[in-house]
């Protein structure tokens, strides 16, 4: 069958064909920024912290009193922790990756001009820190007891060693090859005209910043030897044996609370709770631009079945005079998704153009990054395949018009 009498055909009724792909071509647009976005926001869902996050699980403790001491109870705290049968580690921070709050700063990598300064995340740690998260120290050593320093209002952000993590090891010295090597180097942070060097003596392979969207300096941390003693608020973190997590998070609790009456426990949560919270709005973002997807696609689809029907309702007398002529039943199929096809494959063109332009749009307005250039034929099979398949009723319909049907609409 030929397409040159399926385009003059479609020319003839040029309202449907704009209608149709237009509909298609915006749909095309919207659904093909909305399967990047949800892309997007998948992989950042899927991103991994570097933790052993199936058995980790964080309390915190608020002392209310004024005689509560924040350094003994502490202290005793941990003890008790580390006591707790099914528990592996436990230590005392300032904050954990994706909870939404904590300490940054800026680290060079030498006083003298011209230097590297890198925005890094700054988690309090002991010697139990790597043990209780889990992580995977690739080079170097960890903190010892008697590194740790107790961080008051006039210590300052000046410790004088640092574990840092594989991605500020790139960054600080981007002419290295082997992160590993630069164990045993200095670096600077905060301000290079108050604070001390502080020695790299470890590198772990990965672990997340408290916070999202703040660009490469979630894969950048720093472990720094420091317990607070300045503020009546502990987070203590702890690590179970596997399958123990959640029976040890209401003895944990209930152990904190007895222990001590000048306090408030609170905030229990594990890690894969605060996964589950810190990308709440990724994953509400997601589900509602699946919903519209699923929604434009249907309104198009409907759209689609409704013009190939009222176009078959026109032409009865037209397909039973091609049926006389010897025109088979899969050839009158073959005509109506032809024409459909070519609809819907104009209106991809337009589609693709739209899509790119929207994306545009969301760079600057939303900060988007520019849309994968997969995306584009992935939606233009999505919409094509739904048109064919919206066509395929009424089309199926229009073969089973037989020449006597025809001839009595004369």
């Amino acid at each position: 069958m030929g397409v040159r009498p399926i385009f003059s055909a479609l020319l003839r009724n040029k309202a449907g064909l704009i209608l149709i792909g237009l509909q298609v071509a915006l749909t095309l647009a919207v659904v093909v920024n909305a399967l990047f976005i949800i892309q997007a926001r998948l992989d950042l869902m899927s991103r991994p912290s570097g933790l052993d996050e199936a058995n980790v699980f964080t309390v915190s403790s608020v002392g209310f009193s004024q005689s509560f001491d924040v350094k003994s109870v502490r202290a005793d705290d941990l003890h008790r922790l580390r006591r707790l049968p099914g528990v592996q580690a436990a230590f005392a921070t300032n904050s954990m990756p994706l909870s939404n709050g904590g300490w940054s700063t800026s680290i060079q990598d030498r006083a003298e001009e011209p230097n590297i300064s890198i925005g890094s995340a700054i988690f309090f740690a002991d010697e139990f820190a790597i043990a209780t998260y889990g992580l995977d120290l690739v080079a170097g050593r960890n903190f010892e007891q008697q590194e740790i320093i107790d961080f008051g209002p006039e210590t300052g952000l000046a410790p004088p060693a640092v574990i840092i993590t594989e991605d500020l090891a790139r960054a600080l010295f981007p002419d290295v090859e082997d992160v590993r090597t630069v164990v045993g180097r200095e670096v600077i942070m905060a301000d290079p005209e108050k604070d001390p060097k502080a020695r790299i003596i470890g590198i772990v392979a990965r672990l997340r910043a408290p916070w999202s969207g703040w660009g490469q300096i979630e894969e950048r941390a720093t472990l720094v030897p420091y317990a607070m003693v300045s503020s009546p608020f502990t987070r203590y973190v702890v690590r179970a044996e596997p399958g123990q997590r959640d029976r040890l998070m209401g003895e944990v609790e209930a152990m904190l609370a007895a222990s001590n009456s000048q306090r408030i426990v609170r905030s229990l949560l594990s890690f894969e709770e605060m996964r589950a919270r810190f990308y709440e709005n990724d994953r509400a973002v997601a589900t509602l631009l699946s919903v519209v997807i699923g929604a434009l696609l249907l309104v198009t689809g409907l759209g689609i079945v409704g013009l190939v029907s009222f176009w078959v309702t026109q032409r009865v007398k037209q397909i039973g005079t091609r049926r006389a002529l010897g025109a088979t039943r899969p050839n009158i199929l073959q005509y109506f998704l032809t024409e459909n096809f070519i609809i819907g494959s104009i209106g991809a063109i337009g589609g693709a153009v739209l899509a790119y332009v929207l994306n545009a749009v969301l760079m600057n307005v939303a900060g988007l990054p520019r849309i994968d250039a997969i995306w584009v034929p992935v939606g233009a099979v999505i919409v094509l395949l739904l048109g064919q398949l919206a066509a395929f009723g009424p089309a199926r319909r229009a073969s089973r018009v037989s020449p006597a049907v025809a001839t009595r609409t004369v």
